[in-house]
């Protein structure tokens, strides 16, 4: 009552459609670069989502604090911020070298602890991803395992991802 209404953006549709599709079982195929995420257990989407959104570009905190409800007007941002890095990302659309900086490195990091194995492999591969386009970060590495599947660069992990972008066969 006390916010002003306005329309959801993209991304917030999305993540809206994200999540009936998680909470009813509804798994239809799709073929768009952000099916990524319907890969993903919901709340390993959600808290990927919120860890790629929760910064500016600069590394400044959007007034999100851990164990508060955001307001509506914030709770938007980080999802569209969310949404839009991981689309550039997976598209190899970003170049910046201070990308990292926008990215909650500590939340991927609790993330990657706290997901099942397959999620875990999803998670690094979009690592991976910006990994490659910013070599001289600080922070990401500690994020990388030197597993078998990362041993073997990009080709071995779009791969893997086409085989988790399958659609799945009950």
């Amino acid at each position: 009552m006390h916010q002003p209404s306005k329309l959801a953006s993209k991304a917030e549709i999305y993540v809206s459609r994200l999540i009936w599709e998680k909470l009813f079982g509804i798994f239809e195929p799709k073929n768009h670069s952000l099916s990524f995420l319907n890969n993903l257990q919901l709340d390993t989407a959600l808290r990927l989502i919120w860890s790629f959104g929760q910064l500016e570009d600069d590394g400044r905190s959007l007034s999100v604090r851990p164990g508060k409800v955001p307001s509506t007007a914030i709770a938007g941002q980080v999802v569209k911020n969310g949404i839009e890095r991981i689309y550039k990302t997976l598209n190899h659309q970003e170049n910046r070298s201070n990308f990292t900086s926008s990215i909650y490195i500590n939340g991927i990091k609790q993330l990657k602890k706290d997901t099942p194995w397959n999620d875990q492999l999803k998670i690094q591969y979009l690592i991976n991803l910006i990994v490659e386009k910013d070599l001289t970060t600080s922070k990401l590495p500690s994020l990388t395992t030197h597993n078998q599947l990362t041993l073997f660069g990009t080709s071995t992990h779009e791969k893997t991802l086409q085989t988790f972008n399958r659609p799945a066969r009950y």
